[in-house]
């Protein structure tokens, strides 16, 4: 190996040992490149990478920069040509570039690129810059051997959300923005997944980021087809009348509307209508069904028919009493006024006069379709005790009195008798049914707590009918 202080060493051991030095250094083949040429180029990969650094020494001899960790043992700084990759493929974010090395650079090394997609050379540098995707292939040559590699650089996934979406009432949707690769998501609605499920019209946007720090983004605009509505839910038409029946204003090219449910309902084809009195029956249901896009909703509403009002009744008058009969009045608001000053809301009065003499009798009926007015002239004769339908001499003591008296009859002849009392508002305040009397009818009569004021008592013999008017103070 050497001699070291005159003495000959025999082996790297008895050297490293003696001298303390070359602590590093190996006893192998260096495999110079080309000794007969003086091409002392090592390519042992022994020797690759397994120096320590010295400081200072920042070179080999052929200039080549020496790895300042990991320096090469000898006055060579090269790569074995098995260690050279041009690495795994990797992908080009859209408008960016790229470059691929070969090798280190080191003296000596010589690249050829090609283009894989054509075949064709594209480039002898070490380093190949790449605007676009594609695959290529390098043969690197040294002085340790020749080497084939390839890259593909990848066009990386744009997301592609799909096209404008509306969606049916009560309806949802999802939207996928995977991407090969992908690994952030981020939406306008504050999602981070790559799916998300949709239920309010909006524009959607996502961004999404992939493993080389691509970005990408896409939007989605989402609408809702409108929902059938009828207003009024419930509706009220009077008669020889219309209303208007609807509450869309939406028109346009996909929207169609369809009604049902009363007559020549096939003929209205717009969202609002006018509704006849004569084309439905009282509680028909009305139907409008909207079609948009191909979302069918149908909606309800209910009509009830009201009559104009009218003021029709009979009555009869006995002595000084009056006497509603019957009342087909149609409506259900009721107005009195007898002519003396006196009212009632009752649709069946009946009224007791101070005095006789004739007097208007007018009558007022409404409903929310309007009033209808009768006014009628009565005269009011007051009968003595000889000139009732009854006779008999039916009379009432004491009168006045204070709620308590006595009513008498000579004879009833076998007759049904009962007895009905009613205030000045026309109100039944008492009755009672004596059933058949064969002769003479006494009967006390108890009626307390009664305000003061004039009363009147009606006494009925089978289809007769008698009238005394009583106050009480």
């Amino acid at each position: 190996v050497g001699r070291y202080q005159g003495v000959k060493q025999t082996t790297l051991a008895d050297w490293k040992n003696n001298s303390q030095l070359d602590a590093n250094s190996l006893n192998v083949n260096p495999y110079f490149y080309n000794v007969s040429r003086s091409d002392l180029h090592v390519c042992n990969k022994a020797l690759f990478q397994t120096g320590t650094p010295v400081s200072g020494i920042t070179t080999d001899f052929d200039g080549d920069i020496r790895d300042a960790v990991k320096p090469c043992i000898g006055a060579d700084e090269f790569a074995p040509v098995e260690f050279f990759s041009l690495g795994n493929d990797y992908g080009l974010c859209p408008g960016d570039s790229t470059q691929v090395v070969a090798g280190s650079g080191n003296f000596g090394e010589v690249a050829f690129w090609k283009d894989l997609s054509t075949n064709m050379p594209v480039d002898t540098g070490q380093i190949l810059t790449v605007k676009s995707p594609g695959s290529f292939e390098v043969t690197i040559i040294n002085a340790c051997g020749i080497l084939v590699d390839s890259v593909t650089i990848i066009q990386p996934d744009a997301v592609a959300l799909p096209g404008d979406t509306n969606l049916c009432p009560d309806a949802s949707t999802s939207f996928d923005a995977s991407i090969t690769n992908g690994v952030t998501y981020k939406w306008s609605s504050g999602d981070t997944t790559a799916n998300i499920t949709v239920t309010k019209p909006a524009k959607y946007g996502v961004l999404v980021t992939d493993k080389w720090n691509c970005v990408t983004k896409d939007t989605v605009d989402v609408t809702y087809s409108e929902r059938a509505t009828v207003s009024p839910k419930s509706a009220t038409i009077c008669e020889g009348k219309t209303i208007p029946m609807g509450g869309h204003i939406s028109t346009g090219p996909s929207i169609t509307y369809k009604w049902a449910g009363f007559l020549l309902a096939g003929s209205e084809t717009g969202d609002n209508i006018l509704l006849d009195y004569d084309a439905v029956n009282d509680n028909d249901t009305i139907y409008m069904t909207l079609t948009h896009r191909g979302c069918v909703t149908t909606d309800t509403s209910v009509v009830k028919r009201i009559k104009n009002p009218t003021a029709v009744y009979t009555h009869d008058t006995n002595g000084l009493a009056f006497n509603v009969k019957t009342n087909t009045s149609t409506g259900n608001v009721h107005w009195w006024d007898f002519g003396d000053g006196d009212t009632s809301v009752f649709p069946l009065p009946r009224h007791l006069y101070a005095a006789a003499g004739t007097y208007t009798v007018t009558y007022k009926n409404s409903n929310i379709c309007g009033e209808a007015t009768s006014a009628k002239e009565i005269t009011l004769i007051l009968l003595g005790l000889n000139e009732n339908e009854i006779g008999n001499n039916f009379v009432l003591f004491p009168n006045p009195n204070n709620g308590n008296f006595n009513i008498h009859m000579d004879n009833a002849h076998g007759a049904a008798v009962s007895i009905e009392v009613i205030d000045i508002t026309g109100k039944i305040i008492h009755s009672e049914n004596y059933g058949s009397i064969a002769t003479e009818l006494n009967k006390e009569v108890n009626l307390n707590n009664l305000n003061a004021g004039m009363y009147m008592l009606n006494l009925r013999a089978n289809d007769k009918m008698e009238t005394i008017r009583f106050i009480v103070e």
